[in-house]
């Protein structure tokens, strides 16, 4: 009964028989040149406003100006190595980002803060130089918006 269930099986008896094809590694499609993550959570922010296309310009439009005005007296903090300050002024740009969906802002700005209270000028320095580069992303994405100001303080208006 043995060799007969091996028969039915493809193998007739010792071993020999079919032998199984090696199964080939499948290797992944080369991944494309990926797209960088969004600035901010543009989804999130417009189902929370309810699609008000003129709340979220005007949101955004606020967002932009405040935390451009914030990035100056960050900069002012830690030229005069105010970290009291400076920790204060990260946590205001950490809640406006948080508010509008810009959660890598957000992020940084928590980085900032922690670094001004433990006194890492260093930690400090590095992590504005990413905060500002941040900024720039969130800007550069409202700016592709339509009916967002092209500027932050509400100039020029795309």
């Amino acid at each position: 009964m043995d060799r007969q269930v091996r028969r039915r099986c493809g193998d007739p008896g010792g071993g020999g028989g079919k032998k199984k094809k090696k199964r080939e590694k499948t290797h992944p499609p080369p991944a494309a040149e990926s797209t960088p993550a969004p600035a901010f959570d543009v989804g999130r922010l417009r189902h929370w406003l309810r699609h008000d296309a003129q709340a979220e310009g005007e949101l955004l439009g606020l967002y932009l100006s405040t935390t451009q005005t914030l990035l100056a007296k960050l900069a002012q903090c830690a030229q005069a190595e105010e970290a009291t300050r400076l920790a204060a002024t990260a946590h205001e740009i950490k809640g406006a980002s948080a508010y509008v969906g810009a959660a890598e802002m957000q992020t940084l700005a928590a980085r900032v803060e922690q670094a001004a209270r433990a006194g890492d000028w260093q930690g400090v320095r590095e992590g504005m130089e990413d905060l500002e580069a941040a900024f720039i992303r969130v800007w550069a994405q409202v700016n592709q918006l339509e009916g967002v100001p092209a500027s932050p303080a509400g100039e020029g208006g795309s």
